[in-house]
């Protein structure tokens, strides 16, 4: 059930801004018995050499933006773009009052303006936006990167809410687990034997939005797109075979992987949308031994997500351990690498 993944948090657990070095991060290893205490860049010395690490390179595009309906009385309105569906229409966030098809709004800055043209659920629409310029570009151009609605103030440096290694734009939030890496710890890596190998799941509504149904089994994913190029699947594949060491860098990573694992665990080439929901009842197709997370939200999918992954009473417990340490929470916190 949804309340079962609920737990109490203070706020000033909740990080508020990165730190200084990414790096600098602490890192709760548990390996099933015990627990450890580290920061993060002396990760490889949890890792054994051979091990391969399967990571998310999706990119946060600037996707938020502000105006006010110039139908339907005025009033502000804040409208995030979430997934495209044809090129100039897209699946959004809309905050603001009294909404319904058919508004017209008018964006500040760059005078464009956008049409909601359907109703989806509760806060959620398609969007038509019919300018000479590419939506995209408008991004580009006047849109900003999205944050967490926990976050008060803007960072100074907003790449800091972006991965080093993000190259694939797409995602309206990032696949945190992999923002406490740096060009340092991946050298290290490296000179361990460690293999870096990247997949793509574009971070959207399937990762942020609060769930409604108690039933979790009941629970549908929003889609979110993914892509597991042939020679990624080829390598991790071989891996498995090999039965080296395999690392999965966050829950956007691990849903793309099942999302394209046949009934063997194989991984199969993809390019295409994704409503998976992970659920406690859900049987794991993908065999891995290390799993590398943030801290979530409470009843956030993240959060259901690695409960299912280990086990809501396992995972309370490193929670419990994590504040009793004074880890920091959510996107800009510190992060946690289980032994499956």
């Amino acid at each position: 059930m949804l309340n079962d993944f609920d737990y109490e948090i203070e706020d000033k657990f909740i990080a508020q801004i990165p730190l200084k070095r990414r790096d600098e991060s602490k890192l709760l290893i548990f390996n099933g018995e015990q627990f450890r205490h580290r920061n993060f860049h002396e990760i490889n010395h949890e890792l054994k050499e051979n091990t391969l690490i399967i990571m998310n390179n999706s990119k946060v595009i600037p996707a938020k933006f502000q105006g006010n309906k110039i139908t339907q009385g005025g009033g502000e309105v804040k409208v995030t773009l979430t997934r495209e569906i044809k090129v100039n229409q897209w699946e959004c966030i809309v905050e603001g009052r009294h909404l319904k098809e058919g508004i017209i709004i008018k964006f500040k800055p760059g005078n464009f303006e956008g049409k909601l043209i359907k109703w989806i659920k509760e806060g959620i629409y398609i969007i038509e936006i019919n300018e000479k310029i590419p939506i995209r570009e408008l991004m580009k151009q006047f849109g900003e990167i999205p944050l967490p609605h926990y976050i008060r103030m803007r960072p100074p440096d907003i790449s800091r809410y972006q991965t080093i290694y993000a190259s694939k734009e797409g995602s309206i939030a990032a696949p945190t687990a992999g923002l406490h890496f740096t060009p340092k710890v991946i050298k290290k890596l490296k000179k361990k034997k460690i293999e870096l190998e990247f997949i793509t799941l574009h971070v959207g509504l399937g990762s942020i939005l609060p769930l409604r149904n108690k039933d979790l089994t009941k629970q549908t994913g929003y889609p979110e797109y993914y892509e597991i190029s042939e020679e990624t699947s080829l390598k991790i594949n071989e891996w498995k075979k090999k039965q080296e060491d395999i690392l999965v860098v966050g829950t956007t990573c691990l849903k793309a992987l099942e999302s394209a694992a046949d009934k063997n665990g194989a991984i199969k080439p993809k390019s295409e949308i994704s409503d998976l929901f992970i659920h406690p009842q859900y049987s794991f197709k993908f065999k891995f031994n290390k799993f590398l997370t943030n801290f979530h939200l409470p009843k956030a999918p993240p959060f259901i997500l690695t409960g299912s992954l280990i086990g809501l009473e396992r995972l309370k417990i490193i929670y419990q351990e994590a504040q009793k340490n004074n880890y920091r929470f959510y996107s800009f916190g510190d992060s946690m690498l289980v032994f499956l």
